[in-house]
C-alpha cells in the first residue's frame, strides 16, 4: 500500500493538514511523518477565470534542524523492506537545512533492484538517479 513520507510544518495549518490526511487514512503519527518546528508554509493560487491564467504565491519554507532530518532517515530505515520499495516518488522543494544530497540519501535508503523512481526536481538529480541505478546493480 502506498505510504506518505514527509516533513510537516507546525502551527495551525500543519495541524489542519495532518487532520485532513488522518481522515483519509494516512498514518499521521508513524515514523514517516516528521513534524517540524518551522511552521507549515502556505501556497495560494489566484485563478483568472477570464483568461484561465493562474498566479501562485508560495511562502518560503522554514529551515529544518539536524534532528528533524535524522528522524526522517531513521523513519525510512524502519519502514523500508530490505529489498527496497516497489515505487518511490520524490516530490516537492527540499526545505532549507537539508543536506545537498538529500534526494540521493532518500533513494539509497528506499530503492531496491525493482524500484520504479519518479523525481519531480531539477536539484541534485544526478546523485539521486545514480543511487537508484546503484540499487539495480
Amino acid at each position: 500500500a502506498p505510504r506518505l513520507c514527509m516533513f510537516l510544518g507546525s502551527g495551525r495549518e500543519g495541524d489542519m493538514l495532518a487532520n485532513l490526511l488522518r481522515q483519509r487514512g494516512e498514518e499521521a503519527d508513524g515514523p514517516l511523518w516528521v513534524r517540524t518546528a518551522a511552521p507549515c508554509r502556505i501556497c495560494t493560487t489566484i485563478v483568472d477565470l477570464a483568461t484561465d491564467g493562474a498566479t501562485e504565491i508560495v511562502e518560503p519554507s522554514g529551515s529544518l534542524v539536524a534532528a528533524e532530518w535524522d528522524a526522517m532517515l531513521s523513519g525510512l530505515g524502519a519502514a523500508v523492506p530490505p529489498d527496497g520499495v516497489e515505487a518511490l516518488a520524490i516530490m516537492g522543494t527540499a526545505p532549507p537545512g537539508t543536506p545537498a544530497d538529500m534526494y540521493e540519501q532518500i533513494a539509497r535508503r528506499a530503492a531496491g533492484p525493482r524500484t520504479k523512481v519518479l523525481m519531480d526536481s531539477v536539484v541534485n538529480l544526478t546523485g539521486a538517479l545514480r543511487a537508484a541505478a546503484d540499487a539495480v546493480c
